[in-house]
């Protein structure tokens, strides 16, 4: 059988889906959903109690979840010598607190330090 690539690459997903499920819900897992019945018991100071656990651990290391995070940063004037006259220069920095942007020097002539919280 001739299948195209976009055919053959979803039908490989779809086997590999199908895999996943099928080691999810296996037969003991199944049978540990559909015959659970919480039992209670004691267990005195020699004593533990024992049961069959199945378990499944899925790791997610794509990166995906740290995708739009940002740092806080503050942006700010300061006057300082350009050229021949003092003018209102723009600096920027990231990581800071909202007190430690809002005590940056805010000259009278310039705009004050604005502060954008991280995401």
């Amino acid at each position: 059988m001739i299948m195209n690539k976009k055919f053959q690459s979803k039908f490989i997903k779809f086997v590999l889906c199908l895999s996943v499920f099928g080691l999810v819900f296996s037969n003991s897992t199944l049978n540990a959903f559909l015959n659970f019945a919480p039992v209670a018991r004691a267990a005195g100071q020699s004593q533990m109690c024992q049961t069959m656990v199945d378990v499944i651990l899925i790791i997610d290391s794509s990166g995906s979840m740290a995708d739009g995070a940002a740092l806080s940063q503050c942006n700010w004037e300061a006057l300082e010598w350009v050229g021949p006259s003092m003018q209102c220069v723009s600096h920027s920095q990231t990581g800071l607190t909202e007190a430690e942007c809002l005590a940056k020097p805010n000259p009278v002539q310039c705009d004050a330090p604005v502060y954008t919280p991280a995401t």
